[in-house]
Order: structure tokens, then C-alpha cells, then sequence
């Protein structure tokens, strides 16, 4: 037990320095809608399979006179605990398989598993108030693996991936990686056949809990429609998209950094497997796992509009540490005295870390300005009421042809650093937020925009933007 919570301390210390900035207030579209809604119970994550969190608005809601910063806080701290005892748990999967001689071995081990689960595209689950629930959902997932893999429990994995995928279905992904990475190495020596239906039986919890969300969601309960895996969505969303979240990976890490560090791998797997066995063809398997297993989730998912972004696929990224622990699980002796191994460890973690920092930065002066611009405007509002005796309570919205989606001079990271202001239905919950006022906020017609921003464009905020007429504010978005 001392061990434990010496090793969940030493986890638990670092990911919350290297998250330190995400303890500070920040928002986003959603966040400003809740905090604006004074704490009421948000039933659209009913339509969206999530019940638990749900039932998180439904208990928030009873302390509606709590400041959102602490719960922000608690939040933040609580997905940072659940996500740190993954880590202890996968850390100590991987102990009990290998022999662990020295310290730099244990701190390596000890990096890869909190990389795994602290990847880049989980930051923008730090977006949301509700991303405990979410990250406990990964827990859920690494518990329901943790019962197949070493104990053999079905019913008890079952009970916890329905956890996962009832608390945000992208958290149940990482479960079904790990059961296929420690089963195939447990049963390397056994028949290719053999293992594949096997890994078929231990996959029915997996599948029961996906069906379980799947079959919700089709009972339209508060308007939910899930859409199906169709041969376009496959097309669209699975292999046109790739580009954006495997080579450019959506600003996140550097481009092509993700493939190369994969071909390095590969390389590297090829070069200390001398005698070419089984265990190259387990490796890829795992690989492809992920990568299928990261998608599968999405296929359940209710939205209007489906499409891939960090935060449906977080753990994508982490075949960069999956194939760290594959390296180190099937061939031990050799990797530790690998310099290309224990480099690109090392290099993994430096690029890992230093872009988190990047992306929380940006995401909180993304916030900062979203707040500077809307109590500019409100300030135009009082005095154009003040000047003219007259209440505004409409706010027309006029997008640009070439909107920008984050602020000029700032670097977009998925929608972690998207404008608050880039569309109407996010500018009425921030400005009903900051300015604690109730505008009724709607799109400007064509006619309307083209009377009052006909060809007009920009690519920073002004008071240009903004044309009173009687009661409304005509607002320009660039």
C-alpha cells in the first residue's frame, strides 16, 4: 500500500505541475453556457448518452451559489487524480511482467505510463467543467482491463466499461487497447488463431457497453439520434480526416512528428527482434487497435455533426507511448540499452511537455481577450442606452466570408483556443455570462448584412464591428 501511494504521490505531483496553468479560471463556449444558466441541470447531455455527467449538473445544481472557479478547480484536480491512478495501475501492469534492475528503468517506465494518458489531445477535455466525469470515465476503462487481463472478471468489466461510455464515450477507447496489448504478450507462445478468438470473447464486455450506449441513444430520449458507421461516414471521418489527426494532428504536436516517432519505433522493434517471430505481428495489431478502437466510440456518439477532433479521439496519440511499453514488455534485456529507445523516450516527454504548456497558455489568453472584447461592447451598449434612452436587448450576429477562428496572433489548438465570439450560439452564452444580462442573440439575415457590412472584413476586433439601430446591436464578427 506504501508503495502505491508513494508511486501515486510521485504521479500525481508531476501531472499537476505540468498542468498547472489549467488550475487557473478558463472557459469555453460550453462552460459560459452552464455557469450563464445558473447551475441547471443540462439535459442535452441526456440526448448525448452522458448520464453521469448528467447527474453531475443535477447534483451541481443544488449549489448554484458556489463559485464556478472552485468548482473549476475541484474539477480540474479531481480529472488529474483519476487520470494519475490509471497511470499507477498501468505502471504496475507492466512491473509485474518485466524485471525492473535499476532506478533510470523505473523512472522511464514510470514517464511512459503518465504519458500515455496525459497525452496532448485529452487538454481539450480541460476545456469542460465536467472533465472529472470524463476522466473518470478513462479510469472506469483501465479498471474494466485491469479485471479481464488480471483477474478474469466479465461481469465486473462489463459493470465499469458501461461506466466509461455513460460518462463520455471517447474515455471507453483506451480499455480495449490495453486488453489487447497485455493479452497478446501474455499468450505470445500460443497460436495466432487461438489468441484472436480469445481476444474475441474478452471483447464482449467492450462490445455490451458500446450496444448499451448505441441502443440509448436510438430511444431518442431528449432528442437523441446517433449516427451509424455508413460506408461515407467511414469514408469521411475515418480516412479523409486522418491527415488532420495523425500528420498535422490538429496544431497539437509538431507536424509529422506523430508518424515519424511511430516509424522510429517501428524501426526500432524490427532492429531487436532478430529472430523476426510472432511478436512483430502482435505489435502491429496493437497498433492497428488503436487506432480502430479510437474511432469505434465516435460511431455512437450523438452530434448533429460528426467529425473528428482531439478530444473524440484523445488517446490516438498515445501509440507513441503503447509502443514504448511494447518495446519494453517483449524485448527488456535489450531496450534499456538502447540509446535510440531511451532518446526518443526522452524527446517524447521534452515535445510532450512543452507543447501542453503552449497549448494551456494560448487557451487561457484565448479566454482572457473572449472577456476583454465582450465588456468592451457592453461598455458601447451602456453608453449608446445611456445617450439615447433606450434598452438594447437584441444582438444581430454578421459572420465574416473568411471568419477567424482564434484571435489574430494566437495559434489555434482544435477548438481549445476557439474565438468565443467566431459564432452566435457561443457569443449568447459568453455575453450572457460576463455581462449578466439576457440578450436575445441571432443570426442577421442576408439583406440585413449586406445593408450594414456589405464587403466589410477584418482580421482583429474594432468598434467598427459594432452598428446600434434602435434596440439592436449589429455585431460584426471577423
Amino acid at each position: 500500500m506504501k508503495k502505491n501511494i508513494k508511486l501515486f504521490s510521485v504521479i500525481f505531483i508531476a501531472s499537476l505541475l505540468s498542468m498547472t496553468l489549467f488550475l487557473q479560471p478558463h472557459f469555453v463556449h460550453d462552460t459560459y453556457n452552464f455557469y450563464a444558466n445558473d447551475f441547471k441541470p443540462m439535459t442535452d447531455y441526456l440526448g448525448q448518452g452522458r448520464l453521469i455527467t448528467y447527474c453531475l449538473t443535477c447534483f451541481l445544481s443544488n449549489f448554484n451559489g458556489i463559485s464556478h472557479y472552485i468548482i473549476q478547480f475541484l474539477s480540474v484536480v479531481l480529472a488529474i487524480v483519476y487520470l494519475s491512478i490509471s497511470s499507477c495501475i498501468l505502471y504496475r501492469m507492466i512491473e509485474k511482467r518485466i524485471q525492473i534492475k535499476k532506478d533510470y528503468q523505473k523512472l522511464l517506465i514510470l514517464v511512459i505510463s503518465q504519458m500515455t494518458f496525459f497525452t496532448l489531445y485529452i487538454l481539450e477535455w480541460f476545456m469542460f467543467f465536467e472533465v472529472s466525469i470524463m476522466c473518470m470515465g478513462v479510469l472506469f476503462s483501465v479498471i474494466a482491463a485491469y479485471q479481464l487481463i488480471e483477474k478474469n472478471k466479465y461481469l465486473y468489466a462489463t459493470i465499469f466499461y458501461i461506466l466509461s461510455v455513460f460518462s463520455y464515450q471517447a474515455s471507453i477507447a483506451i480499455g480495449g487497447v490495453l486488453v489487447v496489448l497485455f493479452y497478446l504478450y501474455d499468450n505470445k507462445n500460443n497460436k495466432l488463431v487461438k489468441n484472436i478468438k480469445n481476444l474475441i470473447i474478452m471483447f464482449i464486455p467492450y462490445i455490451i457497453a458500446l450496444l448499451s450506449n448505441y441502443i440509448y441513444m436510438k430511444m431518442g430520449i431528449n432528442g437523441a439520434d446517433s449516427r451509424t458507421g455508413s460506408p461515407d461516414l467511414m469514408y469521411k471521418f475515418i480516412i479523409k480526416q486522418s491527415f488532420y489527426y495523425i500528420i498535422k494532428a490538429f496544431n497539437f504536436y509538431p507536424m509529422f512528428y506523430i508518424p515519424i516517432i511511430v516509424i522510429l519505433i517501428l524501426y526500432l522493434i524490427i532492429k531487436l527482434n532478430k529472430d523476426l517471430n510472432i511478436n512483430i505481428l502482435y505489435i502491429l495489431m496493437t497498433m492497428f487497435s488503436l487506432w480502430f478502437l479510437s474511432i469505434l466510440p465516435i460511431l455512437v456518439m450523438n452530434s448533429n455533426i460528426i467529425y473528428i477532433i482531439p478530444r473524440s479521439i484523445p488517446y490516438i496519440s498515445a501509440i507513441m507511448s503503447l509502443g514504448f511499453i511494447m518495446i519494453i514488455l517483449y524485448y527488456n534485456e535489450e531496450c534499456f540499452k538502447n540509446k535510440l529507445f531511451i532518446s526518443l523516450v526522452v524527446i517524447t516527454f521534452i515535445v510532450s511537455l512543452f507543447q501542453s504548456i503552449n497549448i494551456q497558455s494560448e487557451s487561457l489568453k484565448d479566454s482572457t481577450k473572449d472577456i476583454q472584447i465582450v465588456n468592451i461592447i457592453l461598455d458601447e451598449i451602456e453608453k449608446y442606452e445611456n445617450e439615447n434612452n433606450i434598452e438594447v436587448n437584441k444582438i444581430k450576429y454578421i459572420t465574416s466570408e473568411n471568419v477567424n477562428l482564434s484571435h489574430k496572433g494566437m495559434i489555434q489548438y482544435g477548438d481549445i483556443s476557439l474565438r468565443a465570439l467566431v459564432n452566435n450560439w457561443s457569443a449568447a452564452a459568453i455575453f450572457n455570462y460576463v455581462t449578466d444580462r439576457k440578450f436575445e442573440i441571432s443570426n442577421a439575415t442576408k439583406k440585413e448584412k449586406e445593408n450594414k457590412f456589405l464587403d466589410y472584413e477584418a482580421d482583429d476586433f474594432s468598434l467598427d464591428q459594432l452598428l446600434f439601430e434602435n434596440d439592436t446591436l449589429y455585431l460584426f464578427s471577423y
